[in-house]
Parts: C-alpha cells; sequence; structure tokens
C-alpha cells in the first residue's frame, strides 16, 4: 500500500487559530480539498458560526472565509499507510513539522 499525503497548511500573517485534523480523508485527497466529504461536518459548523448559511460551496470561498475571521487549516501528519478514511487505518506515519 502506498502512502498517502497531506496538505500544506492553509495559514496567513493574520492567522490566529489552527484548527488540526490528522489527515485528509479519501474523498479530500481526490479534490484537494480540506473536509471534502459531505458527510463531514466541519463546513457545516463554521458556516453556523459565522452566520455565512450554507450557500458558500466554491472551496477558495470557504477559504476566504476561514481566513478573514483568522483561522487556519493543517493535519497532524504529513503522510502515512491507510487502508479508507479511518484514523484508526492509520500506520507508518510521518508528522507534520510545526517548527
Amino acid at each position: 500500500m502506498y502512502k498517502k499525503e497531506g496538505f500544506p497548511p492553509i495559514i496567513d500573517g493574520n492567522t490566529k487559530v489552527l484548527v488540526l485534523g490528522t489527515m485528509p480523508g479519501d474523498r479530500s485527497i481526490l479534490t484537494g480539498e480540506y473536509y471534502a466529504n459531505p458527510k463531514n461536518q466541519f463546513w457545516k459548523i463554521i458556516f453556523r458560526v459565522f452566520n455565512s448559511g450554507e450557500s458558500v460551496l466554491d472551496y477558495n470561498d470557504k477559504i476566504e472565509l476561514l481566513l478573514k475571521n483568522k483561522i487556519g487549516l493543517w493535519d497532524v501528519l504529513f503522510r502515512a499507510n491507510r487502508a479508507g478514511s479511518l484514523d484508526s487505518n492509520i500506520y507508518n506515519e510521518e508528522f507534520n513539522d510545526f517548527e
């Protein structure tokens, strides 16, 4: 099994909060977007917190909403083996460098 690789951080100079995941799921890896699985509640929660409705469908607009509110995204793992998208299936993990 090949190692799945995560994404670069989404941050800017104004980021105050960094939301950390484990590593992107298969759907996210396919699309190149954080939290791409429609069953994941992340974006729905963000929209509700910032009263932006659920009409924000474009990924770039989602990222803009986060950065405008000083929120960044990244994952703890840089690369790992994993069958499917469950964190419980992760092995041979390599961590991101947070320094």
